[in-house]
């Protein structure tokens, strides 16, 4: 058999071809897992960049839903109903995320009585989330309208919560989500 000028011999006619189907071969799985890594990409982009979203806990004000550390999985699709945990945004020099329990819907009177109960539109919140009575804060004036697109937040441990009684009503597009799923990722202390 002949060499080459390096001492290799020539390829013969099947060795030739079954290296050009090997190289096609690796060719093909290439572009699939490009595909697949561009198509996992997407899918994860659009499911939480724009369905879903993933928030830490910070704070002891979802006591005892929500602990310090927990993180939440939330969508941001949908209204939000009164009830629902939901992840806001308040703007201003650090951009806070809160995690708060909507009780005032556009167009509802709340008011909070001298016995701590949350009364929507005169009746009474039924709230078995929360352990302690809520008390008014100063700077509003009660009751209080809710205009269109504003929602009244509070936090379920009302004596360690900063909520709309100190910062006011929010407007839905501070609300980024309803809280769907929670993980215990901390202590719990």
């Amino acid at each position: 058999m002949r060499q080459d000028s390096m001492g290799l011999a020539p390829l013969t006619p099947t060795q030739a071809m079954r290296g050009i189907k090997i190289t096609a071969l690796a060719r093909r799985n290439a572009l699939r897992l490009l595909a697949s890594l561009v198509l996992t990409g997407t899918a994860t982009f659009v499911l939480f960049g724009l369905v879903f979203g993933i928030a830490f806990v910070q704070g002891g004000s979802m006591r005892p839903a929500l602990r310090e550390m927990d993180f939440v999985l939330f969508s941001r699709v949908g209204e939000p109903s009164r009830g629902d945990a939901v992840i806001l945004r308040m703007d201003g020099p650090r951009r806070i995320k809160y995690v708060k329990r909507i009780d005032g819907l556009p167009g509802d009177t709340v008011d909070i009585d001298g016995q701590g109960r949350v009364l929507i539109n005169g009746a009474a919140l039924d709230e078995p989330y929360i352990y302690t009575e809520t008390q008014r804060k100063t700077g509003l004036a009660y009751p209080l309208v809710l205009g269109e697109n504003e929602y009244f937040v509070l936090g379920d441990d009302r004596e360690h919560s900063c909520d709309s009684r100190d910062f006011g009503t929010v407007l839905r597009k501070q609300i980024k989500g309803k809280v769907l799923a929670v993980f215990r990722a901390g202590s719990g202390k």
